[in-house]
């Protein structure tokens, strides 16, 4: 089979995916957001964002990134947040309605390939997106076309499960019931998330000065029940391999998952650490 069509099924699955968590990263929107905004906040100063700026947001899901992004550059200023998933787009459409951002527009698209018509960008940002590309460092190289002379590239990207409890925990918590099982390239949620992966990807499709940097972050949740209803219903990957189990696989898994998350357990809060990679170009 051509690489081509097989680029178009990875980009496929992707999109299928995130269409069916879009319901439920929708419910769980201020959990999503208290978990993620570190991470916009160091994306929006690698990539330098002030007034006036022209930004494109790569993977935007339900508008995070793109909303912040849109307040910052101002009225004088504009956003395209682009994404596979129509579903997703909806969603971040609806946010931005309702906070009257006129500045920001949504379009379905994979950033590997967004056809960005004659427009150039003074920023380009990726909030967990840029390692779903088929050929990562071929998406950040078209990625690149689409910036201005000296314009700024910032994506984020998870650390190894090792040094990151959030996926960790269920991770390990699956692991006797998955042995064997692994996911392509393309659908792991942690490829190129080694120290220095990434930034080097960046640099093999032309960026320069490219910096790499750590930030923390934590996944809150009003106890540890509600903890497991985000993680099943949020986390498609984790859903896919928790499903087909037995019943009694299935209540052993999320006995496993809630003795971990209990130890990060306070006053009926939880607040699991997690620890995500900014890497940044020009």
């Amino acid at each position: 089979m051509p690489s081509g069509d097989t680029n178009v099924e990875k980009r496929d699955r992707v999109q299928a995916d995130w269409d069916e968590a879009a319901d439920h990263w929708a419910q769980w929107e201020p959990n999503i957001h208290n978990l993620l905004w570190p991470v916009s906040v160091r994306l929006a100063a690698g990539a330098r964002l002030r007034a006036g700026m022209k930004v494109l947001d790569v993977g935007t899901g339900t508008g995070d990134m793109a909303l912040f992004a849109a307040e910052v550059v101002e009225e004088s200023g504009s956003v395209v947040g682009i994404d596979l998933s129509e579903d997703m787009l909806q969603t971040a459409r609806d946010r931005a309605r309702v906070l009257g951002l006129a500045n920001v527009s949504f379009e379905q698209a994979s950033g590997d390939s967004f056809a960005a018509e004659g427009q150039s960008f003074d920023a380009i940002v990726g909030r967990f997106s840029a390692f779903f590309f088929p050929d990562v460092v071929a998406g950040l190289s078209h990625l690149r076309t689409l910036l201005k002379p000296g314009g700024r590239a910032s994506f984020s990207l998870w650390t190894p499960p090792e040094v990151n409890p959030v996926f960790g925990i269920p991770r390990d918590a699956l692991a006797p019931f998955t042995e064997g099982q692994q996911e392509a390239d393309a659908f792991n949620p942690f490829r190129l998330s080694g120290p220095g992966l990434f930034a080097t990807a960046m640099k093999d499709a032309g960026y320069a000065d490219v910096t790499d940097e750590e930030v923390g972050l934590y996944q809150f949740a009003p106890g540890c029940d509600a903890y497991w209803d985000i993680l099943v219903k949020v986390s498609t990957s984790f859903r896919k391999q928790y499903d087909p189990l037995s019943e009694q696989n299935q209540k052993a898994l999320k006995q496993s998952v809630l003795e971990q998350v209990s130890k990060h357990e306070t006053n009926g809060i939880v607040r699991v650490p997690a620890r995500a990679r900014i890497v940044t170009g020009i």
